[in-house]
């Protein structure tokens, strides 16, 4: 006998006859064109650079593709643990909080360097420099503050409020960044350097690689909310 508990699946099975019915069409078509993008990054782009291109940043792209993946995969921990009612001692918020912290403190470098290579020129050079190493230290202070802010937040809300949460503050910054780092990038373009834009690209493609990141727990609450649509009211059904 199988020591599995039954779940919502299991009730509706017995209750109607049937098996639930999955999500519409159109959520599987959102979750095919992200699965898409995402294997494009961790594993499009490393293969490509292996045996494709003539460049040797071959280790670099290896090293982006497993970080991505990592990230991606720290904020979808607590997700996933409630889906499949893992015990609490296997949805623990560490790895969860640790990234995103991760990505927090890199989406706050990118608006940095983008910022630094802004202001270059606009402002009196000892100026400059202060602000360089000001924006240099803020970022540890960025991912202990976050650290700081979700550790509280833990302790007043579930564990599945908490990870939302973490993915729209990350969903959110992302689109600010990236509002800013364009702006600014257009304005440095106009200048007469040969580099110029560097930074300002830097601050954009960060901006980009973190949308992606907290974009996936959004397809994966987009799925469950659906199917649980779905499923509640075809079971309302079933034992009307």
């Amino acid at each position: 006998m199988s020591g599995r508990t039954p779940n919502k699946h299991d009730e509706w099975h017995n209750a109607s006859g049937q098996p639930p019915p999955g999500p519409a069409l159109w959520v599987y078509l959102v979750i095919l064109v992200y699965c898409g993008l995402v294997s494009l990054i961790v594993f499009g782009l490393p293969l490509y650079m292996i045996f494709v291109s003539d460049d040797n940043g071959w280790a670099a792209a290896c090293i982006f593709s497993a970080a991505f993946a990592a990230l991606g995969a720290s904020l979808l921990i607590i997700p996933i643990g409630n889906l499949w009612d893992l015990p609490r001692a296997k949805r623990s918020i560490v790895i969860p909080l640790l990234g995103s912290a991760t990505i927090a403190a890199l989406l706050f470098a990118g608006f940095s360097i983008a910022s630094y290579e802004f202001l270059e020129g606009n402002i009196p050079n000892e100026a400059h420099e202060v602000l360089g190493r000001v924006l240099l230290y803020s970022i540890p202070v960025v991912w202990v503050g976050w650290l700081v802010i979700f550790a509280q937040m833990a302790s007043s809300v579930d564990r599945l409020s908490l990870s939302s949460r973490m993915y729209k503050w990350l969903l959110a910054g992302s689109v600010l960044e990236l509002l800013v780092a364009i702006a600014m990038h257009m304005v440095v373009r106009r200048r007469a350097e040969c580099c110029a834009g560097i930074g300002t690209g830097i601050g954009i493609g960060v901006g980009l690689t973190v949308m992606l990141i907290a974009l996936g727990p959004a397809v994966f609450f987009l799925f469950y909310r659906r199917y649980k649509q779905v499923y509640d009211h075809h079971n309302s059904r079933a034992e009307s």
